[in-house]
């Protein structure tokens, strides 16, 4: 197996990691970058880093309603896609503002091999709140797999328009441009961004820049 079929494997890895994921873990990054990374060129945006909208919006939650989330992504995490369905339907009705709820049945959807239903269900999340990142994220996985990359990109591209400094938005981005549309300047500047908004260096992803640094060195050349 060639050199790019291994990056292949490994940065495919990273994307179905996202796609099973239950829930997005909060973006824990400081506001300053890494003072080694933070002269070289990225895709991050001039000035400081500006707040989460979707972490920073207001949403009243019952406690019952945290509780009954908490049940459904229990179920998805022991992979008991059955009962998370229920549980998720269930609170699409009884909440009905609540994009949480139609994300994680777009997870569920895909994970049962249920694709339109899955899409379906995440455009629903984004109606409700145009600000969802991670429903983004998900639509775009799935547009990925279905081989719509026009679509995919389409749909990182409203993710960071939301919030241009969300590093999982930029390193799936960046995957995209670089395996997919043979775009290997953009992914470059995307795994840059991503690496600037870590706390410590992700080396595998130092690694793939690197990597891909030395293929458009080379593509230079010829």
């Amino acid at each position: 197996m060639g050199c790019i079929d291994r990056r292949r494997l490994a940065l495919a890895a990273i994307l179905i990691g996202l796609l099973t994921g239950c829930a997005t873990a909060p973006d824990t990054a400081p506001e300053t970058v890494d003072a080694s990374e933070a002269s070289a060129p990225s895709a991050l945006p001039e000035g400081p880093v500006t707040p989460n909208p979707y972490a920073q919006m207001e949403v009243s939650v019952s406690a019952e309603a945290r509780a009954e989330f908490e049940r459904a992504l229990d179920a998805m995490q022991s992979e008991q896609w059955g009962e998370a369905e229920q549980r998720l339907l269930a609170m699409t009705e009884q909440y009905p503002t609540l994009s949480g709820p139609w994300v994680n049945l777009g997870k569920v959807y895909a994970q049962t091999g249920r694709s339109d239903e899955a899409v379906t269900a995440l455009e629903k999340a984004v109606a409700l709140n145009p600000n969802n990142l991670d429903a983004y994220n998900q639509l775009a996985l799935l547009k990925r797999e279905a081989g719509e990359f026009e679509q995919a990109e389409a749909h990182y591209r409203r993710a960071l328009s939301v919030w241009p400094f969300h590093a999982r938005t930029h390193l799936n981005l960046g995957v995209l441009l670089d395996l997919y549309r043979g775009r290997g300047q953009e992914a470059l500047l995307h795994y840059r961004a991503y690496q600037q908004r870590q706390e410590e260096m992700d080396r595998q992803v130092a690694g793939w820049i690197v990597d891909l640094e030395r293929r458009l060195a080379a593509e230079e050349e010829q």
